[in-house]
């Protein structure tokens, strides 16, 4: 299923480009929706591309999955998305009463559009609505359809010989793991919606978990379970804390238990369940990953505390403390070679070094060869490890294979759909394949699931360098002073908020920024900054773009500062 027009087409043959459905006009070329006195109603593009396909279904329930999948490409980003774009739709729809756009409980949404009428150019307001003509995928690859045929008759021909020949192989299917997840217990009780809330996105959210077969608590009652989750929701001062522990069915022995803390004050109800329920929702994912994948030996207790150390070193990035932390890994690796969290974390930590440019060129290609060589190894023992999987899509990204770097972060999120880190990276990746409006909506993706935590400089910085790109420079400016106010000191940060202040006729916030710039940045090298080069981006179409933006960057001198680097290595 897709979410654009373009990819269907009447009986006849004939494309086109208008509908018609009541008194609205939709124009798929530009993306608007007009009223009966073709007034435009203004649509986000991704509200429009949900609308669109809901359209096409008219009359039709579309689940939930089967619009992630039509408008996102995939269904293991959070819902939030969806549910906003069904809000913008009925807004402009001026379906206050939710009849126009239902939403189906436990199936989906539906649109009754009534009869729908398709033309090739703009109706008049007069022109009467008629029946819409029945509408069927276009053909793939038209003129080949011997092609279509020769690749299903081989697909048959493989499904006939496995059934052949599966009864002399072993089963090699794994059985699901069952979670019952018990409604959370508020501690005080205008808590309760709180509570409430949380657990109905906690099993929504673990339900998309491959391999996960999760029940709510009627339905724990009854049916045979491998692990239970409890917990309970409260809140201090200025904090709400969520505390959950795993329970093994069997013996009733707790084997897990953590907590998480998100803020109360000043916040809406439905913010505080979103991020209380993605920080402990993504503990829970990634203990049961843990479990599912097998143990590893315990690590000794000096390892494990320099392990750890190194982890609240890196808390914020940036050159420093990576090379800071990087040495604490080594110790801890040295004092003890089989501690796979010291491993994983010191993998990962150079891996983000490599990508960020924080190795001298001549470094940064052994140092991914030997993370690579560690990923590779960890993966030959547990092949779903998240952190394993996670330093490959970096080094997919860093080695411009972008769709495989997207491919294994959604493979990540398929174990652990509130990794805010994978979908950051997804958005970096969606970048350089020129699809700036999709990395957008990864970026802010990240920020709904989790608005406060320190990593969020990483996704705002990315979203203000798309906005910059799109030449949306308000918007850019704002995301920017985010990551600034997430990250301070952020050198690349400040040189993007540089350009957008200079483009926004604000020379005097543009020469603040850029003498943040410097200052974070004393070496005189643009690398440091990582500016996307253009011959790296996949889409030809898009390269204009980027060398726009360094064209901006290598403009801010005539500010009247001295050049940020004095030349290209």
């Amino acid at each position: 299923m897709s979410g654009n027009p373009a990819e269907f087409e009447p009986k006849n043959g004939r494309k086109r480009r208008f509908a018609r459905f009541g008194g609205w006009v939709i124009d798929h070329n530009r993306g608007s929706l007009s009223d009966r006195d073709m007034r435009v109603r203004p649509l986000r593009p991704k509200s429009f591309d949900v609308l669109c396909l809901l359209l096409l279904h008219a009359g039709e329930v579309v689940s939930k999955d089967e619009l992630l999948r039509g408008v996102w490409g995939h269904t293991n980003l959070d819902e939030d998305g969806l549910i906003q774009c069904v809000r913008d739709i009925r807004v402009a729809l001026d379906d206050t009463g939710r009849t126009l756009l239902r939403t189906v409980p436990k199936r989906g949404y539906l649109l009754e559009a009534g009869p729908v009428t398709w033309y090739d150019t703009m109706p008049s307001a007069q022109d009467p609505a008629i029946a819409a003509p029945t509408l069927v995928r276009r053909r793939v690859w038209p003129g080949r359809r011997w092609l279509v045929l020769a690749t299903l008759g081989g697909c048959l021909a493989l499904l006939v010989s496995g059934a052949l020949t599966l009864k002399h192989w072993p089963p090699t299917g794994v059985a699901p793991t069952r979670l019952a997840v018990h409604e959370l217990r508020p501690t005080i009780s205008d808590d309760g919606s709180i509570a409430e809330g949380v657990t109905e996105r906690l099993v929504a959210g673990l339900s998309r978990v491959d391999g996960l077969q999760v029940t709510g608590t009627e339905a724990a009652r009854r049916l045979p379970r491998d692990y239970e989750l409890f917990g309970t929701v409260g809140r201090g001062a200025g904090s709400a804390e969520v505390q959950v522990r795993l329970v093994e069915a069997g013996t009733g022995a707790t084997i897990w238990s953590t907590s998480v803390q998100g803020p109360v004050g000043g916040v809406a109800d439905v913010d505080v369940i979103r991020t209380l329920s993605a920080r402990v929702g993504s503990r829970v994912a990634v203990e049961l990953n843990r479990l599912r994948e097998g143990p590893d030996p315990p690590p000794k207790e000096a390892s494990r505390s320099l392990a750890a150390e190194a982890a609240a070193t890196f808390a914020q990035m940036s050159a420093e403390r990576q090379h800071r932390a990087e040495a604490i890994y080594q110790q801890a690796i040295a004092a003890d070679p089989s501690n796979r969290d010291a491993v994983l974390g010191l993998m990962n930590l150079q891996m983000i070094g490599v990508i960020n440019h924080w190795y001298p060129n001549d470094q940064a290609d052994t140092i991914a060869a030997s993370v690579r060589g560690v990923t590779e190894r960890v993966l030959a023992r547990h092949a779903h490890d998240l952190e394993a999987l996670r330093a490959q899509c970096y080094l997919d990204r860093f080695a411009g294979a972008f769709e495989q770097s997207v491919a294994e972060c959604l493979a990540i999120l398929r174990r652990n759909p509130w990794d805010v880190r994978s979908i950051k990276e997804i958005g970096f990746s969606q970048i350089m394949l020129g699809r700036l409006e999709d990395a957008l909506d990864s970026f802010a993706t990240a920020e709904s699931l989790d608005p406060v935590v320190p990593l969020r400089w990483t996704w705002e910085e990315g979203a203000g360098l798309v906005c910059l790109l799109l030449d949306r420079n308000a918007e850019a400016a704002d995301w920017l002073n985010r990551s600034l106010d997430a990250a301070p000191g952020g050198g690349r940060a400040n040189l993007l908020l540089a350009v957008a202040y200079a483009r926004l006729g604000r020379p005097a916030d543009a020469k603040v920024a850029l003498a943040a710039f410097r200052a974070a940045n004393p070496a005189p090298f643009d690398a440091a900054i990582w500016l996307p080069a253009s011959s790296r981006v996949a889409d030809p179409a898009e390269r204009g773009r980027f060398d726009r933006l360094t064209a901006s960057t290598e403009a801010l001198p005539e500010l009247g500062v001295a050049p940020p680097f004095p030349g290209r290595p």
